[in-house]
């Protein structure tokens, strides 16, 4: 195994290493910069996943919703416009925090750059703050104001990626606790879209045609059989359903 030691920090009295196994860097907690290329203003922040992650969540915020100076400006000005850097690698996430207020200070990037706060992990904005965030991105002042934004086929970040079984248990399971502790967002009575509307006789038929074939081994349950715990469980949910319907009779 090759190993070595270099120092990454630009800062002249910074004596911080990062150590190199193989060639690969062992810590991903970085600090970074990022500098728009046409009026030389930047962007300082941190990361524990490493440049190319942070920045590819960037890049769909900013398409997802326009709601900082940073992101208004990848709308504006275009991802090609920018250049990213590392500029310190980390330990601790108590150095991250450090060395991402100590580089938005030397860069003075709240002034002359995209930055809205001093840096660090735990910081709070200000009722005032937000106030200015919102007149700032409001109306005309939004970069997307008037435009329709498609995020159809190709154009969607999505596109072409796959979840896996991993991702989508992990989706599953985030979406049923925001539920838990959310009820008043389930989409049940006069919270569902389509409460107190009927469908008519065309659409009903689109459906069912529109429907895959699920019979055989087609069907996802194909070759499999209920547990004995789960089949008292669904007749107990039949029953609580019958129970339930014969009170609105």
């Amino acid at each position: 195994m090759i190993e070595k030691r270099i120092k990454v920090c630009k800062t002249p009295n910074c004596d911080r290493l990062i150590v190199y196994r193989n060639g690969i860097p062992i810590s991903n907690m970085i600090i970074y910069k990022v500098t728009n290329k046409i009026n030389g203003k930047f962007y300082v922040g941190q990361t524990i996943n490493g440049l190319a992650w942070r920045k590819n969540e960037h890049l769909k915020s900013a398409q997802r919703s326009v709601n900082n100076h940073f992101h208004s400006a990848l709308i504006k000005h275009g991802k090609e416009n920018f250049n990213w850097e590392v500029l310190c690698i980390c330990y601790s996430v108590n150095v991250l925090n450090e060395m991402e207020q100590h580089y938005i200070a030397l860069y003075n990037s709240m002034n002359d750059g995209y930055n809205m706060t001093s840096g660090g992990e735990n910081y709070t904005v200000s009722e005032e703050t937000r106030e200015k965030m919102r007149k700032a991105n409001a109306g005309k002042n939004n970069p997307m104001y008037g435009k329709k934004r498609d995020l159809k086929g190709e154009k969607h970040p999505h596109y072409g990626i796959k979840n896996t079984v991993e991702t989508k248990k992990k989706m599953s399971d985030a979406r049923i606790l925001y539920l838990k502790n959310n009820p008043d967002k389930i989409l049940k009575g006069k919270n569902n879209p389509m409460w107190g509307r009927k469908m008519s006789e065309e659409t009903k038929t689109k459906m069912i045609n529109n429907l895959p074939d699920r019979k055989g081994k087609n069907n996802a349950f194909y070759g499999k059989k209920h547990t004995e715990e789960t089949i008292k469980k669904m007749k107990i949910a039949q029953r609580k359903w019958r129970d339930e319907a014969k009170k609105t009779l």
